[in-house]
Protein backbone atom coordinates (compact mmCIF):
# COMPACT_ATOMS: atom_id res chain seq x y z
CA UNK A 1 0.00 0.00 0.00
CA UNK A 2 2.88 2.45 0.77
CA UNK A 3 4.46 2.60 -2.74
CA UNK A 4 0.99 3.49 -4.40
CA UNK A 5 0.90 6.41 -1.33
CA UNK A 6 4.18 7.31 -2.27
CA UNK A 7 4.16 6.81 -6.31
CA UNK A 8 7.39 4.83 -6.01
CA UNK A 9 8.60 1.75 -7.90
CA UNK A 10 9.71 -0.09 -4.65
CA UNK A 11 8.01 -0.92 -1.32
CA UNK A 12 11.03 -1.94 -0.12
CA UNK A 13 13.16 1.42 -0.73
CA UNK A 14 9.93 3.43 0.28
CA UNK A 15 9.57 2.14 3.54
CA UNK A 16 13.61 2.42 4.35
CA UNK A 17 13.27 5.92 3.18
CA UNK A 18 10.49 6.61 5.46
CA UNK A 19 12.28 5.25 8.21
CA UNK A 20 14.96 7.24 8.05
CA UNK A 21 12.80 10.08 7.80
CA UNK A 22 11.34 9.13 11.37
CA UNK A 23 14.29 8.29 12.95
CA UNK A 24 15.35 12.20 12.35
CA UNK A 25 12.43 13.96 12.78
CA UNK A 26 9.77 11.30 14.72
CA UNK A 27 6.82 10.17 12.81
CA UNK A 28 4.41 6.91 12.10
CA UNK A 29 5.31 3.74 11.42
CA UNK A 30 5.71 2.73 7.96
CA UNK A 31 2.93 0.43 7.83
CA UNK A 32 0.41 3.34 8.10
CA UNK A 33 -2.05 4.09 5.14
CA UNK A 34 -2.46 7.71 4.36
CA UNK A 35 -5.47 8.60 2.88
CA UNK A 36 -5.87 10.27 0.10
CA UNK A 37 -3.18 8.73 -1.53
CA UNK A 38 -0.44 11.51 -2.45
CA UNK A 39 1.42 12.28 -5.66
CA UNK A 40 4.67 11.93 -3.58
CA UNK A 41 7.98 10.27 -3.93
CA UNK A 42 10.85 9.88 -1.73
CA UNK A 43 14.06 10.22 -2.16
CA UNK A 44 17.91 9.61 -0.65
CA UNK A 45 20.88 11.49 -1.60
CA UNK A 46 21.98 9.03 -4.11
CA UNK A 47 18.51 10.11 -6.68
CA UNK A 48 17.94 13.63 -5.40
CA UNK A 49 19.66 16.27 -7.90
CA UNK A 50 20.92 18.48 -5.06
CA UNK A 51 23.59 17.30 -1.60
CA UNK A 52 21.62 16.33 1.22
CA UNK A 53 24.49 16.99 3.77
CA UNK A 54 22.98 14.83 6.80
CA UNK A 55 19.86 14.34 5.82
CA UNK A 56 18.47 10.27 4.74
CA UNK A 57 15.73 11.25 2.60
CA UNK A 58 13.22 13.79 1.39
CA UNK A 59 9.72 14.10 -0.16
CA UNK A 60 9.09 15.63 -3.31
CA UNK A 61 5.73 16.77 -4.87
CA UNK A 62 5.99 18.01 -8.26
CA UNK A 63 8.77 18.06 -10.68
CA UNK A 64 12.11 17.71 -8.81
CA UNK A 65 14.24 18.43 -11.95
CA UNK A 66 13.55 22.04 -11.81
CA UNK A 67 16.26 21.96 -8.76
CA UNK A 68 18.99 20.91 -11.71
CA UNK A 69 18.69 24.41 -12.70
CA UNK A 70 20.19 27.55 -11.44
CA UNK A 71 18.61 28.34 -7.87
CA UNK A 72 18.21 31.46 -5.43
CA UNK A 73 16.77 30.98 -2.27
CA UNK A 74 14.55 33.94 -1.42
CA UNK A 75 14.08 34.58 2.23
CA UNK A 76 12.65 37.39 4.82
CA UNK A 77 10.16 38.00 7.30
CA UNK A 78 6.43 37.00 7.48
CA UNK A 79 5.48 40.54 8.63
CA UNK A 80 6.23 42.02 5.15
CA UNK A 81 5.89 45.60 4.66
CA UNK A 82 4.75 47.00 1.36
CA UNK A 83 7.97 47.92 0.28
CA UNK A 84 9.10 44.72 0.95
CA UNK A 85 7.09 42.31 -0.68
CA UNK A 86 7.43 44.73 -4.01
CA UNK A 87 11.28 44.07 -3.66
CA UNK A 88 10.58 40.19 -3.24
CA UNK A 89 8.61 40.15 -6.41
CA UNK A 90 11.12 42.19 -8.33
CA UNK A 91 14.05 40.26 -7.37
CA UNK A 92 12.08 36.86 -7.95
CA UNK A 93 10.79 37.70 -11.19
CA UNK A 94 13.65 39.01 -12.34
CA UNK A 95 15.72 35.73 -11.53
CA UNK A 96 12.45 33.66 -13.19
CA UNK A 97 12.85 35.32 -16.13
CA UNK A 98 16.35 34.06 -16.52
CA UNK A 99 16.19 30.69 -16.04
CA UNK A 100 16.62 30.97 -12.08
CA UNK A 101 14.76 28.58 -9.96
CA UNK A 102 13.24 30.58 -7.17
CA UNK A 103 13.39 28.70 -3.56
CA UNK A 104 11.64 29.95 -0.46
CA UNK A 105 10.08 28.54 2.78
CA UNK A 106 6.40 28.75 1.69
CA UNK A 107 5.69 31.00 4.61
CA UNK A 108 3.24 34.12 4.03
CA UNK A 109 4.91 37.40 4.05
CA UNK A 110 8.24 37.65 1.85
CA UNK A 111 8.29 33.69 1.16
CA UNK A 112 4.67 34.21 -0.50
CA UNK A 113 5.77 37.07 -2.89
CA UNK A 114 8.87 35.61 -4.12
CA UNK A 115 7.10 32.44 -5.30
CA UNK A 116 4.35 33.91 -6.50
CA UNK A 117 6.37 36.01 -8.87
CA UNK A 118 8.15 33.64 -10.40
CA UNK A 119 5.41 31.44 -11.52
CA UNK A 120 3.82 34.80 -12.74
CA UNK A 121 6.95 35.20 -14.89
CA UNK A 122 6.63 31.80 -16.35
CA UNK A 123 9.06 30.56 -14.23
CA UNK A 124 9.86 27.89 -11.65
CA UNK A 125 9.93 27.71 -7.73
CA UNK A 126 10.37 25.23 -4.61
CA UNK A 127 8.88 25.67 -1.37
CA UNK A 128 10.32 24.08 1.33
CA UNK A 129 8.04 23.26 3.75
CA UNK A 130 8.15 22.88 7.65
CA UNK A 131 5.59 20.26 7.45
CA UNK A 132 4.83 16.87 6.43
CA UNK A 133 3.70 16.83 2.56
CA UNK A 134 0.15 15.98 3.80
CA UNK A 135 -0.09 17.87 6.03
CA UNK A 136 1.17 21.65 4.02
CA UNK A 137 1.35 24.71 6.02
CA UNK A 138 0.67 27.27 6.21
CA UNK A 139 -3.22 26.19 5.22
CA UNK A 140 -3.88 29.47 3.75
CA UNK A 141 -0.94 29.24 1.04
CA UNK A 142 -2.81 25.51 -0.17
CA UNK A 143 -4.08 26.91 -3.56
CA UNK A 144 -0.43 28.62 -4.13
CA UNK A 145 1.28 25.34 -2.90
CA UNK A 146 -0.72 23.63 -5.64
CA UNK A 147 0.33 26.25 -8.03
CA UNK A 148 4.23 25.68 -6.92
CA UNK A 149 3.65 21.65 -7.61
CA UNK A 150 2.25 22.49 -10.97
CA UNK A 151 5.43 24.77 -12.16
CA UNK A 152 8.03 23.25 -9.74
CA UNK A 153 7.69 21.46 -6.90
CA UNK A 154 7.06 21.30 -2.93
CA UNK A 155 9.92 19.53 -0.83
CA UNK A 156 10.18 18.23 3.18
CA UNK A 157 12.24 16.67 5.22
CA UNK A 158 9.67 15.44 7.79
CA UNK A 159 7.45 12.20 7.37
CA UNK A 160 4.45 11.57 6.05
CA UNK A 161 1.85 11.86 8.60
CA UNK A 162 4.20 13.58 11.22
CA UNK A 163 2.78 16.27 13.17
CA UNK A 164 4.42 19.40 12.67
CA UNK A 165 6.81 20.79 15.15
CA UNK A 166 7.44 24.71 16.60
CA UNK A 167 11.11 23.69 15.88
CA UNK A 168 10.59 22.48 12.23
CA UNK A 169 10.96 25.94 10.20
CA UNK A 170 14.70 26.07 11.62
CA UNK A 171 15.27 23.07 10.57
CA UNK A 172 13.42 23.77 7.14
CA UNK A 173 15.80 26.67 7.04
CA UNK A 174 18.63 24.81 6.37
CA UNK A 175 17.38 22.72 3.56
CA UNK A 176 16.60 26.05 2.04
CA UNK A 177 19.92 27.25 1.78
CA UNK A 178 20.84 23.88 0.73
CA UNK A 179 19.02 24.02 -2.14
CA UNK A 180 20.15 27.26 -3.14
CA UNK A 181 23.22 28.37 -4.99
CA UNK A 182 22.77 32.00 -3.44
CA UNK A 183 20.71 33.16 -0.50
CA UNK A 184 18.70 36.64 -0.86
CA UNK A 185 16.93 38.23 2.48
CA UNK A 186 15.05 40.61 1.63
CA UNK A 187 13.32 41.85 5.10
CA UNK A 188 14.72 40.99 8.06
CA UNK A 189 13.92 42.52 11.52
CA UNK A 190 16.67 42.19 14.17
CA UNK A 191 14.72 38.90 15.61
CA UNK A 192 13.90 36.60 12.54
CA UNK A 193 13.76 33.30 10.91
CA UNK A 194 15.58 34.56 7.53
CA UNK A 195 18.98 35.25 10.00
CA UNK A 196 19.01 31.75 11.00
CA UNK A 197 18.51 31.03 6.78
CA UNK A 198 21.84 33.43 6.42
CA UNK A 199 23.61 31.81 9.49
CA UNK A 200 23.31 28.63 7.90
CA UNK A 201 24.42 30.15 4.49
CA UNK A 202 27.53 31.09 6.17
CA UNK A 203 27.78 27.72 7.29
CA UNK A 204 27.68 25.71 4.15
CA UNK A 205 29.62 28.85 2.61
CA UNK A 206 26.32 29.98 0.26
CA UNK A 207 27.18 33.38 -1.27
CA UNK A 208 24.78 35.99 0.86
CA UNK A 209 23.13 38.80 -0.24
CA UNK A 210 20.98 41.13 1.73
CA UNK A 211 18.45 43.90 0.49
CA UNK A 212 18.49 47.68 1.94
CA UNK A 213 15.85 50.02 2.69
CA UNK A 214 14.77 53.27 4.41
CA UNK A 215 16.46 54.08 7.75
CA UNK A 216 12.87 54.09 9.07
CA UNK A 217 12.07 50.48 8.45
CA UNK A 218 12.74 48.57 11.63
CA UNK A 219 11.86 45.48 10.05
CA UNK A 220 14.79 45.39 7.88
CA UNK A 221 17.13 46.14 10.88
CA UNK A 222 18.88 42.61 10.97
CA UNK A 223 19.24 42.55 6.70
CA UNK A 224 21.06 45.89 7.65
CA UNK A 225 23.19 44.30 10.41
CA UNK A 226 24.19 41.93 7.74
CA UNK A 227 25.74 44.37 5.39
CA UNK A 228 27.06 46.50 8.32
CA UNK A 229 28.55 43.33 9.85
CA UNK A 230 30.28 41.96 6.54
CA UNK A 231 28.23 38.95 6.31
CA UNK A 232 26.06 39.75 3.65
CA UNK A 233 26.84 41.81 0.23
CA UNK A 234 24.61 44.43 -0.09
CA UNK A 235 22.56 44.13 -3.47
CA UNK A 236 20.19 47.23 -4.09
CA UNK A 237 19.33 46.14 -7.34
CA UNK A 238 19.04 41.73 -8.67
CA UNK A 239 21.23 42.37 -11.36
CA UNK A 240 24.13 42.69 -8.21
CA UNK A 241 23.21 39.45 -8.01
CA UNK A 242 23.00 37.89 -11.29
CA UNK A 243 26.46 39.38 -11.79
CA UNK A 244 28.43 38.04 -9.09
CA UNK A 245 26.71 34.48 -9.35
CA UNK A 246 27.51 35.39 -13.34
CA UNK A 247 23.63 34.34 -14.38
CA UNK A 248 23.98 36.55 -17.30
CA UNK A 249 20.68 35.32 -19.07
CA UNK A 250 18.57 37.50 -20.74
CA UNK A 251 14.94 37.96 -20.06
CA UNK A 252 12.55 35.43 -21.70
CA UNK A 253 9.43 36.89 -20.73
CA UNK A 254 8.00 39.31 -18.43
CA UNK A 255 4.54 41.48 -18.15
CA UNK A 256 4.62 44.08 -20.22
CA UNK A 257 2.65 47.49 -19.28
CA UNK A 258 0.30 48.55 -21.84
CA UNK A 259 0.38 52.43 -22.48
CA UNK A 260 -3.24 53.03 -21.56
CA UNK A 261 -1.99 51.99 -17.70
CA UNK A 262 0.78 53.89 -17.46
CA UNK A 263 -0.79 57.18 -15.95
CA UNK A 264 -1.83 55.12 -12.53
CA UNK A 265 1.11 52.83 -12.66
CA UNK A 266 2.99 56.69 -12.43
CA UNK A 267 0.61 57.81 -10.02
CA UNK A 268 1.13 55.11 -7.76
CA UNK A 269 5.09 55.52 -7.74
CA UNK A 270 5.97 56.40 -3.63
CA UNK A 271 2.13 57.36 -3.00
CA UNK A 272 -0.63 55.32 -0.15
CA UNK A 273 -3.81 55.60 -2.95
CA UNK A 274 -6.86 54.09 -2.48
CA UNK A 275 -8.62 53.05 -5.83
CA UNK A 276 -10.78 56.40 -5.01
CA UNK A 277 -7.88 58.20 -4.50
CA UNK A 278 -6.80 57.56 -8.21
CA UNK A 279 -10.24 58.23 -9.68
CA UNK A 280 -10.11 61.72 -8.18
CA UNK A 281 -6.41 62.22 -9.15
CA UNK A 282 -6.84 61.06 -12.58
CA UNK A 283 -10.08 62.46 -13.05
CA UNK A 284 -11.16 59.10 -14.31
CA UNK A 285 -14.59 57.14 -13.93
CA UNK A 286 -14.01 55.07 -10.81
CA UNK A 287 -15.11 51.79 -12.56
CA UNK A 288 -12.65 52.37 -14.94
CA UNK A 289 -9.59 52.41 -12.66
CA UNK A 290 -11.50 49.24 -10.88
CA UNK A 291 -11.30 47.36 -14.25
CA UNK A 292 -7.75 48.47 -15.03
CA UNK A 293 -6.25 48.16 -11.43
CA UNK A 294 -8.01 44.18 -12.26
CA UNK A 295 -5.86 44.13 -15.03
CA UNK A 296 -2.91 45.33 -13.26
CA UNK A 297 -2.76 43.03 -10.32
CA UNK A 298 -3.46 39.84 -12.61
CA UNK A 299 -0.36 40.90 -14.15
CA UNK A 300 1.65 41.37 -11.29
CA UNK A 301 2.30 44.69 -11.43
CA UNK A 302 0.23 46.17 -8.71
CA UNK A 303 -1.19 44.63 -5.18
CA UNK A 304 -3.98 45.78 -2.57
CA UNK A 305 -2.93 46.10 0.93
CA UNK A 306 -6.17 46.60 3.03
CA UNK A 307 -7.83 50.03 0.82
CA UNK A 308 -4.54 50.66 -0.41
CA UNK A 309 -2.96 50.13 -3.80
CA UNK A 310 0.69 49.85 -4.48
CA UNK A 311 2.89 49.63 -7.45
CA UNK A 312 5.27 47.22 -7.75
CA UNK A 313 9.28 48.42 -8.02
Amino acid sequence: MLEAVLGVDSAADSRSLHEAMVRAFGGPAPSVVWEPPLDVSLYGPDEFPRPLDTLAAVSVRGDVNVLRQPTVAIVGTRSATPYGRAVAWKYAEFFAQRGVCVVSGGAVGIDSEAHKAALAAGGTSVAVLPSPLDKLMPRVNASLFERIAGQGCLVSQFALGSKAMPTWPLFRNKLIVQLADAVVVVEAPGQSGALNSALHASELRRPLFAVPASIELRTFDGSHALIREGKATLAERPEVIADAMGWDGHAHMGTATHPEYAPILEALRGERLTADDLAERLSMEPDEVASSLTMLELEGLVFFEGPYVFARL
